[in-house]
Parts: structure tokens; C-alpha cells; sequence
């Protein structure tokens, strides 16, 4: 069940940093593809991207393991068994998570709660996980699944501080998962796990969390205005459109500011992507993500000031580059929220 103490840092820290490390490989054949996942994710200088975190201080680092493209880094036990030939030979979650450890900050570990996006980009996880679109319990999938939670969660233990699970949508649960048996297998490992389960969030016009579990809102926002968030969904995918242009199935813009330590009980959290769309590079396509400093502190003030939190999404190259306008950015973020 949810416990807010476990999210407590969050609301301490202020704000964290998000990176959507995500590799497409390229390759003639599986084995092609795995050696140039592995050789990109071995170009990841942590050194350099680590001297980003101290030069802007977040108290908190969000990592993807995997997302759409069907790579995992680093080794996973059950999945290894059911699927062998898609995680990485370097561990680079735990080398990110031993030294954010080392500065006495905290690590945050992405997954996604599905395999259907993966299909079409790797298809052997739909059969291996047992995705099957004509069960709408898809019971198989959600067994199996809760195994690859559990193994990560046992492998790194006290390094991983929280999750944030995507895809829990209601169109793929269709209400009959009981979250509470992921979330034992994400605590299995450390039982002060935060943990945040996501539906789409501020994407999809939502306050409300779709359970208990959830110790701190996911909050996954599509755009901010101002520095206040747009309660809009569909916006991605649009291209050349300007924020202030567009408003979907709307005659009026709705902007969300929080008033309240908590968002439908869980610690109210906002997840922001700032010069890119989530993806590694910046997205011209996407100017709506362009926001100056100004509007970003503003935000994140305005969850500070209820005692909430923002994680900041930035992009982020395979080499673990951080483009520079992003890095003034968030000094200026670090100024004016650290003092």
C-alpha cells in the first residue's frame, strides 16, 4: 500500500534529473543487433556524464533500463532464461546507481509495464512474455512479468531507491491487474522502494492515480505553458506547432498548478521533458519543449512551495553527452531552487 514516507527525499530534494537512455540497434540479424547495443551502451563516459550531475545537482537521477526498442541494460536473471540476447554485458544502472550513491544522492529505475510497443521492433518479447491482445486480462503476461520486476529488484537492492512504471494504461489492464502484486516485486528488493505506476497522467487530463501503490504521483507531462502544465492529450506527434497554438478538443487552454502537498494521495510530482520529446536527441519537430529557464523554476517552484517535487527529463547521447544549452539550463535551475 502506499506509504508517502517512502517518497519523502523527493519532496527534500526539490527536483531530479531524468534521462531517457533508449537504443536502437542496428544489425542484420539478432546477433548483429546485440553487439552494437552493447558497443553503444560501453561508449557511455560515465565520468563526464557524472561531473554533469555535480555541476547540476540534482538530488535525484531517473534511468531507463529499457522502453520501446526491446534492449535492457543490464542483466536480468528470469529474462536472461526466457529471452537470452537482449541485455547489455555492461551494468551501467548500477555504475549510475553506486555513484549518484557515492554524493549521497538517490536512483530511480524506469520500466515499462507492457510489451505490445516492443513488437514491432523486437517480436520474440510478445511470444516470450506471453502478450496476447484476446485475453483482456492478459494474465500470462502480467505473471510473467512481475518475475522481470523482481529479479531487477533483487539484483540491485538498497542502489535502487524508487521505480516509475509505464504503460499501465487502461485500454491494456482493462482493470483487472492488481498492482499490488508488482509492487511486492519491485519492494522485494528494498521494501522503502517509491514507487509510481503510470497511466498517462498529466497526458491524459488525469489527477488520479490508477492505485494505491503509487507512493508518489508519475505525473508524465506533454507540455507546460508559463510555467504552469497543460492538461492536454494528443499533443504528441504534432509537428512545426507552438504550444500556445494548440490546444486539442479544447476551445480553452487547461493549465494545472498544484495546491496540495498530494495528488489524489500520492506526493504530488511533476515529470518534465525539456529539450527533447523523451528522446536522446533534441526533437526540432518539438518546440513546445523549448522552455527558458524562467519557466522551468517557476514550475518547479510551485511544486516546491507544497512540499512536491519535479523530475526534469533531459537529452542525452549515447556517449552520455548533455547538450550545453540543457546543462545552462539546469545551473540556472540549481541557482535558483538551491540557493
Amino acid at each position: 500500500m502506499r506509504d508517502v514516507k517512502r517518497c519523502q527525499w523527493m519532496s527534500q530534494g526539490k527536483y531530479g534529473m531524468m534521462i531517457h537512455y533508449l537504443i536502437d540497434p542496428v544489425g542484420d540479424n539478432d546477433e548483429d543487433k546485440l553487439k552494437d547495443f552493447n558497443n553503444k551502451v560501453n561508449s557511455f563516459d560515465l565520468d563526464r556524464f557524472m561531473s554533469y550531475v555535480d555541476l547540476c545537482d540534482p538530488a535525484w537521477l531517473c534511468i531507463t533500463i529499457a522502453q520501446n526498442y526491446g534492449y535492457y541494460i543490464g542483466k536480468n536473471d528470469f529474462m536472461d532464461r526466457v529471452i537470452p540476447g537482449i541485455t547489455s554485458e555492461r551494468d551501467l544502472v548500477m555504475e549510475l546507481g553506486q555513484e549518484m550513491k557515492k554524493r549521497g544522492k538517490r536512483l530511480l529505475c524506469y520500466l515499462p509495464g507492457e510489451a505490445k510497443y516492443n513488437s514491432d521492433i523486437h517480436p520474440r518479447l510478445v511470444d516470450a512474455f506471453k502478450w496476447d491482445d484476446n485475453d483482456p486480462k492478459r494474465e500470462a503476461f502480467f505473471k510473467a512479468w512481475e518475475q522481470v520486476f523482481y529479479s531487477y529488484s533483487q539484483k540491485f537492492k538498497d542502489l535502487c531507491d524508487g521505480w516509475w512504471i509505464d504503460g499501465c494504461y487502461d485500454f491494456y489492464t482493462n482493470g483487472f491487474w492488481d498492482f499490488s502484486v508488482w509492487a511486492k516485486a519491485l519492494r522485494s528488493g528494498n521494501q522503502n522502494s517509491a514507487l509510481a505506476f503510470s497511466d498517462g497522467s498529466f497526458c491524459i487530463d488525469s489527477l488520479y492515480n490508477i492505485t494505491d501503490e503509487n507512493d508518489y504521483f508519475p505525473g508524465e507531462v506533454t507540455a507546460c505553458q508559463g510555467g504552469q502544465i497543460r492538461m492536454d492529450p494528443g499533443i504528441y506527434g504534432l509537428k512545426g506547432i507552438t504550444v500556445e497554438g494548440y490546444a486539442p478538443c479544447k476551445d480553452k487552454v487547461k493549465l494545472y498548478s498544484p495546491n496540495s502537498k498530494y495528488i489524489d494521495g500520492a506526493l504530488a510530482h511533476a515529470l518534465v521533458p525539456i529539450d527533447t520529446l523523451w528522446c536522446i536527441y533534441f526533437n526540432e519537430d518539438s518546440p513546445w519543449i523549448y522552455y527558458p529557464s524562467k519557466d522551468i523554476i517557476k514550475l518547479i517552484k510551485s511544486f516546491n512551495d507544497v512540499e512536491g517535487a519535479v523530475t526534469i527529463n533531459v537529452p542525452v547521447t549515447y556517449e552520455g553527452e548533455i547538450p550545453e544549452t540543457t546543462i545552462n539550463k539546469l545551473i540556472d535551475i540549481k541557482k535558483a531552487i538551491r540557493g
